[in-house]
């Protein structure tokens, strides 16, 4: 699979000519397809213009779509007249009169998200919308849901099969070149399907002193044993990389805020068990980050964690 090959996405392209075919052959004038995730609405594909942005992310408990899909009507003429939505503060702000949605199926019939549009005007009727057209596009996006997943999970596999070549000589984790390599392919899944990630930095402490008081032969033993610590605590889909001498970066696929902070206090005992100091920092992608911009949070947070440890000692 080439490089262009795993870039492209058949949910990504099917969803921006879903939403922009509703936007032009509707009264709707946006039209979005979310994800839900992690207790959040996170928007991936946008089109048309209003209330709604890509990235934009709120609490699933509080958005009209959580409605529908518990039982309220797909589509409602004025939100501030239905009163299965009328409470809601999204119906009282005045941008979003008018609504339709139909929920997208995941593998297993689960929630992955929701096909909805908006727009500031009311409708004169809730029949100006068609469910059936709505329901059957949801369905065809379920299906190329399907079709993503594989295509997504093989250009991983293919990242992987190509990264195994591209490891460090010490320590067999992946080099600055694996990682960025398997970043490409994690970009590609945040941005179409909105899977969540996490990255932890590990910052060795008191290598270069080791290297000076005890002999390189220490420093590099301090740093296989940092290797096969992290590699023991990692699922098979997480990647772990050495990017630079003293520090580490741990890509955790399908990891949450919540689930990293455990992750990251799993990582610390284990660290400690064998005797390595080290600064930790993690961050959880956001909608719309880079793994770069995500990268660049968990190592502030790294550095917090040093000063933070200074300062203790």
């Amino acid at each position: 699979m080439t490089t262009e090959e795993s870039r492209f996405d058949p949910f990504d392209n099917a969803a921006h000519r879903v939403t922009g075919w509703l936007g032009e052959h509707t009264p709707i004038r946006q039209w979005s397809v979310s994800r839900v995730t992690d207790d959040r609405q996170v928007h991936l594909h946008v089109s048309g213009e209003g209330p709604l942005h890509v990235g934009d992310s709120t609490d699933w408990l509080k958005t009209l779509c959580r409605r529908m899909v518990k039982g309220a009507p797909h589509v409602v003429a004025d939100v501030r007249d239905d009163p299965q939505y009328s409470d809601l503060s999204l119906a009282t702000k005045g941008d979003i009169v008018s609504y339709a949605g139909v929920p997208i199926a995941d593998e297993g019939n689960g929630l992955f998200g929701v096909l909805c549009g908006v727009d500031e005007k009311p409708l004169s009727s809730a029949h100006e919308v068609d469910t059936s057209l709505l329901e059957l596009l949801s369905g065809l996006l379920s299906d190329v849901l399907v079709t993503s997943r594989a295509h997504l999970q093989a250009a991983d596999r293919a990242a992987r099969a190509l990264s195994d070549a591209e490891t460090d000589a010490l320590t067999g984790l992946l080099n600055r070149r694996g990682w960025d390599r398997l970043a490409d392919t994690l970009h590609v899944r945040h941005r179409s399907l909105g899977d969540p990630y996490s990255v932890v930095v590990v910052d060795l402490d008191q290598l270069k002193e080791l290297n000076d008081d005890a002999g390189h032969a220490a420093g590099d033993h301090m740093l296989r044993t940092a290797a096969g610590t992290l590699q023991q605590m990692v699922r098979g889909t997480d990647a772990v990389a050495r990017l630079g001498g003293d520090e580490f970066c741990v890509l955790l696929f399908d990891c949450t805020v919540e689930q990293v902070k455990g992750r990251v206090a799993d990582l610390r005992q284990r660290l400690s068990a064998v005797g390595v100091g080290a600064s930790v920092g993690a961050a959880t992608a956001r909608p719309t980050d880079e793994l770069a911009d995500t990268l660049a949070a968990a190592d502030a947070s790294m550095y917090d964690d040093k000063r933070a440890q200074h300062a203790r000692s």
